[in-house]
């Protein structure tokens, strides 16, 4: 099998290969410190377990409407917004002491700007090829997983020399220079057209 790319489609695999990795990895956050919260925050597993449930929740059901926005040609909008969203939510998830807290940045915040990212940064991933767009969306599912290997070794490492405040504040800073290189390479490349106008193949 012979794969050929041109300038465009050399531009695609950075996106491929850079902008999944950097956004979806953030899912893998909640999840990673969950069980400490448990302890941390004094609350059932069921009540913690609803952090990560409602930011899961937003990332699709936002998601359903920032696509749509992005093929209106807002893509840069809805990506700057997702980007504050997701790196406030990191940041003020630090300084959470309670459990309303960490739910409003966490599950709330983070949600709201992950949902923000998802569907323009899967978008931009695929249309940036004219041809072997399945082998492209495949790579993107592929290297979100990192984040899954590298949060979770992270926390473990880092929870008892430095506490679970600075440990937030590394995946805040981790985001924002990720999404500060995505928002410099992305670059939608179909032509946008109308919110309210349907498009058939």
């Amino acid at each position: 099998m012979t794969f050929s790319f041109n300038s465009s489609e050399s531009l695609g695999m950075l996106h491929v290969n850079w902008k999944p990795m950097f956004i979806l990895t953030s899912l893998g956050v909640s999840s990673t410190s969950s069980e400490y919260c448990i302890d941390f925050l004094d609350r059932s597993p069921s009540d913690v377990s609803w952090i990560g449930s409602i930011q899961v929740f937003l990332v699709f059901f936002i998601g359903t409407f920032t696509g749509r926005l992005t093929d209106a040609g807002y893509f840069r909008l809805v990506f700057l917004v997702g980007t504050i969203f997701s790196v406030v939510g990191r940041f003020m998830a630090s300084l959470s002491t309670q459990y309303w807290q960490l739910f409003l940045a966490q599950g709330i915040c983070c949600g709201l700007g992950i949902g923000c990212l998802f569907c323009p940064a899967l978008s931009v991933a695929s249309t940036s090829f004219s041809k072997n767009k399945m082998l492209a969306v495949g790579i993107c599912a592929c290297v979100s997983a990192t984040g899954g290997l590298i949060f979770p070794v992270m926390f473990q490492q880092l929870i008892t020399p430095l506490g679970y405040g600075w440990i937030m504040r590394i995946f805040g800073f981790f985001t924002t220079g990720c999404l500060t290189i995505c928002n410099k390479l992305a670059k939608p490349r179909l032509p946008s057209y109308g919110i309210f106008t349907i498009q058939y193949d």
